[in-house]
């Protein structure tokens, strides 16, 4: 079944759902899926995904309702947020004021059992910033203290919990990772 797929990545396992996760093509493209508890595999591809080496659909965390959270590549490389219920429904956002450049855009990391999303989007100047998606669609924006202000450098939240906490790291202004827990 899976003769075609070069790398294969499912970090997220949970006891409580299904797995999904994302796996790359033999031409390098990144496909969702979702593994059911009873083992059959179903991919998927959100609307507009690159179909070039090192674009497509990004898939990275799962609540209990099934809903997933991660991102969309586009032909010309920029990161769309993907928000996919556990009926198939794919909803793609944008935070305003994320590039249009490759590499730049919005890119949701982690999705609670509330369906409240983290993540971040990175700017024009290549800087990025940390948000949260409240279930409504409504978004709260944070700085880690300390993160840099320069290019390849900001806040990235990873993962949230269903009390609101997030965990993610910062890159400061000399370019040093550090880890940070919002509460």
């Amino acid at each position: 079944m899976f003769t075609w797929i070069s790398r294969t990545s499912a970090p997220n396992l949970n006891w409580w759902r299904p797995d999904i996760q994302d796996y790359i093509d033999a031409s390098n493209v990144a496909h969702g899926f979702q593994r059911s508890p009873d083992g059959k595999f179903t991919g998927f591809d959100a609307p507009g995904a690159g179909t070039g080496s090192g674009q497509g659909t990004l898939t990275w965390a799962i609540n209990p309702a099934g809903t997933t959270a991660g991102a969309s590549q586009d032909n010309n490389g920029v990161y769309h947020g993907l928000l996919r219920t556990a009926d198939g429904k794919i909803t793609l956002f944008d935070i305003e004021g994320a590039g249009t450049g490759a590499g730049q855009g919005t890119q949701a990391e982690g999705i609670n059992p509330s369906g409240v999303i983290t993540g971040y989007y990175t700017n024009a100047n290549n800087l990025s910033h940390g948000f949260v998606r409240a279930a409504d669609g409504t978004y709260t924006f944070f700085d880690a203290p300390g993160a840099g202000t320069g290019r390849g450098q900001g806040t990235f939240p990873m993962t949230n919990n269903p009390a609101g906490s997030i965990v993610g790291f910062y890159v400061d202004n000399n370019g040093a990772y550090h880890g940070f827990v919002r509460k």
